[in-house]
Formats: structure tokens, C-alpha cells, sequence
């Protein structure tokens, strides 16, 4: 089988997402493209919201945004249980003025964070629904294999 390096750079990276990796709860890093260093301590804040079923418990993604690398996101969506089946989610646009294009899109299964950073500009043509689309299948895919 692919290793989880090889589902970051055809799955996520291949879908036309510009960063993007697969990252346990703990916050053990699976695979990621490279310079995305997620820190342990992000993916856990993050894991321990998207587990939980309390949407009171998701306060500080509204008050405070999120942050990924080291940077700051103000969170636009966050779905726990989805009508359709779909896993738990978050999408948020990056607040550095400078990086206002990128908009990170975060998927929970049962042992990881799957993670892509998208912008626009360097999705060579591609469209942000379509690189969800693709990016909830991958996660599906992991829930279906235990993952």
C-alpha cells in the first residue's frame, strides 16, 4: 500500500492544495509537505475539539481562530456531525494580511488530522471545492480502514 507520505503528495498536494500533511492526534506528524510543520501541541487543541460532539466546547475556534504553523486562521466553518456523513471539519482564512488567499480546510478521523492549505494562486487552475471534495474522501477513506 501507499505510505502516508505518498497520500500527502497525490491525494492532498496532488488535488491542488499548496501544503498539506497527515498528523495523529498526539500531534505525531504522519506525513506533511515539506515546511509544513504543524506543532504536536496545534493538532492536539484541535483533535481534542473535532472529537468531542459539545459544540460549547468550540468557543475559542470562534473567539480566537486557530492556529496551524504558527499561524493564525479565522475559523469561517466548523461542522461536528454533518446531515450527510461527512467527518468533522474545520475551514478558516489566514488573518496575516499578507496570506488572506489561503484558507486551510481541517478533516478529523479516528486517529488523525487531515490537513490542506489552499490558495488560489497556486492552485494552478483548480477550484477550493473540488480540492475538499477530494480531501473528504481521503479522510472517509481512512475512517473506512480504521483510521
Amino acid at each position: 500500500g501507499m505510505s502516508w507520505q505518498q497520500y500527502v503528495d497525490t491525494q492532498i498536494i496532488g488535488s491542488g492544495f499548496m501544503y498539506g500533511g497527515i498528523f495523529g492526534h498526539n500531534g505525531a506528524t504522519w506525513g506533511a509537505s515539506q515546511g509544513f510543520t504543524v506543532t504536536p501541541k496545534e493538532t492536539e487543541t484541535l483533535a481534542a475539539m473535532l472529537s468531542s460532539t459539545d459544540y460549547s466546547k468550540l468557543e475559542p475556534l470562534w473567539s480566537k481562530g486557530m492556529t496551524l504553523c504558527g499561524q493564525k486562521y479565522a475559523v469561517s466553518t466548523v461542522e461536528l456531525v454533518d446531515e450527510n456523513g461527512w467527518p468533522p471539519m474545520i475551514i478558516a482564512s489566514c488573518k496575516d494580511k499578507d496570506k488572506r488567499t489561503q484558507k486551510a480546510v481541517v478533516v478529523w478521523t479516528q486517529k488523525t488530522l487531515v490537513v490542506g492549505i489552499f490558495d488560489h494562486r497556486y492552485s494552478k487552475k483548480r477550484s477550493i471545492n473540488n480540492a475538499n471534495l477530494q480531501l473528504g474522501k481521503l479522510a472517509d477513506y481512512m475512517i473506512s480502514v480504521g483510521y
